[in-house]
């Protein structure tokens, strides 16, 4: 799942050249936007939702399990309990409209999360972790939901937070034998994501692996990850292959 992702200082500059903010607010500064490398559940990131780019943070709360735990949702399979084999072919139901707490950010609160690389590592083995990077274009644009929550104590509202949808693998995530991807949005279907208006029927159309583009994999040390480490990247080439690097 993708539960790790940078993003680069000048991302909302390549969206202003794209025309993607447009017809959208500006409502965190463009000025001096650091370069976020690694980005984890509850850090923030930039988000693009239908009225504008926001500052969120990754990952929200939920409702509860049975045993009083809670749900904890930085990811959410458009599948959802269905596609357990995790077929890319996979041709069933999209069960997230009936996934009673993400549906209703479905209808009407998509994000889009441009990203410059993200994170996998190989099914069941943590110990690995891979760079994924587009070779064919200069930004990922993830498909997600977000959300504000009010503090019960206090009736306060909470900054926005956001989720990653996730399919089945793609190819560049299969590379890497990992067996989820995230939600992967061509720059020129962004819009008709956002579309607060769109169908069930046009949302599912995205639903399904993206293998359009080209990508770069390769093994890191797992010790760049790591909280409180030295390794403090300057940009994206700092993150050096430990081994052979898989084009697909």
């Amino acid at each position: 799942m993708c539960g790790t992702f940078g993003q680069p200082k000048d991302f909302i500059d390549r969206l202003k050249s794209k025309e993607l903010l447009k017809s959208r607010r500006l409502l965190i500064s463009g000025e001096g936007t650091p370069w976020k490398p690694v980005i984890k559940p509850n850090q923030t990131a930039g988000v693009l939702t239908h009225t504008g780019l926001i500052e969120a943070q990754f990952g929200f709360v939920l409702g509860e399990f049975k045993d009083g735990r809670n749900k904890f949702w930085f990811n959410a399979r458009v599948e959802y309990f269905e596609n357990k084999g995790n077929s890319a072919n996979y041709d069933g139901p999209f069960e997230i409209f009936n996934n009673r707490e993400i549906a209703p950010l479905l209808k009407h609160q998509r994000a889009i999360i441009p990203m410059s690389h993200f994170f996998e590592n190989p099914e069941g083995n943590n110990n690995q972790k891979f760079l994924i990077k587009p070779t064919s274009t200069d930004l990922l644009y993830v498909g997600g939901v977000w959300s504000t929550f009010i503090n019960e104590d206090t009736g306060e509202e909470s900054k926005p937070h956001f989720c990653i949808l996730t399919t089945a693998a793609n190819k560049a995530t299969k590379a890497v034998n990992h067996h989820r991807s995230p939600l992967l949005i061509e720059e020129a279907d962004i819009n008709a994501f956002l579309n607060p208006e769109a169908s069930k029927q046009a949302l599912s159309s995205f639903f399904k692996p993206n293998d359009k583009s080209s990508y770069e994999c390769f093994e890191i040390s797992k010790g760049q990850l790591e909280t409180n480490n030295l390794f403090e990247p300057k940009d994206l080439n700092d993150f050096e292959p430990i081994a052979d690097v898989i084009k697909v």
